[in-house]
């Protein structure tokens, strides 16, 4: 007589679907977070540099102003160049450390008109916390350069603002 056990079934050897449908979803929560911590963290890359570059407009917004008026009143690029002028966004030069130097700013803008094209280097500093353009040359599109005349004139007080001094409102 044997006595009645009752039969174990067989086991496949294999995971259990509770289990593989767990992975999946282990695997599936890892991708995403991957996914969206890269994307925050180069979205926060290019927010930063586009409030960096705001910042350098900002900072030249006053000595390229009285660099385009000084240009612009030049006989010998209004000559060369024809009018209308049309100036391009400044970009800073000679800062390879990333430091702000408010009191010289070294920079370049573009400059075309129906004649001619070229860049506008620009240096100038502060005197008493406004703006004074101090040399401006003028690489044409030809090889050729102008020495643009400047003037004593200082930037116009409404275009004279300190973006540091948050106290300090920006005109209107």
């Amino acid at each position: 007589m044997s006595q009645g056990y009752p039969e174990q079934p067989k086991s496949s050897g294999g995971m259990s679907t509770v289990m593989i449908v767990v992975i999946v979803l282990v695997v599936l929560f890892l991708l995403c977070a991957g996914i969206c911590g890269g994307m925050g963290y180069f979205g926060s890359v290019a927010v930063r540099e586009v409030g960096r570059q705001a910042t350098q407009v900002l900072e030249l917004l006053a000595p390229t102003s009285l660099a385009q008026t000084q240009i612009q009143a030049s006989d010998e690029v209004v000559a060369k160049f024809g009018d209308p002028l049309v100036f391009g966004p400044p970009t800073r030069e000679g800062d390879a450390t990333g430091e702000l130097n408010l009191a010289n700013a070294h920079f370049s803008f573009s400059v075309s008109g129906p004649n001619a094209s070229g860049t506008a280097h620009v240096k100038a500093g502060q005197v008493d916390g406004v703006w004074k353009v101090n040399e401006i040359t003028l690489k044409c599109s030809d090889g050729t350069d102008l020495i643009v005349p400047v003037s004593d004139v200082l930037a116009p007080p409404e275009l004279d603002f300190n973006i540091d001094d948050p106290a300090e409102e920006m005109p209107k």
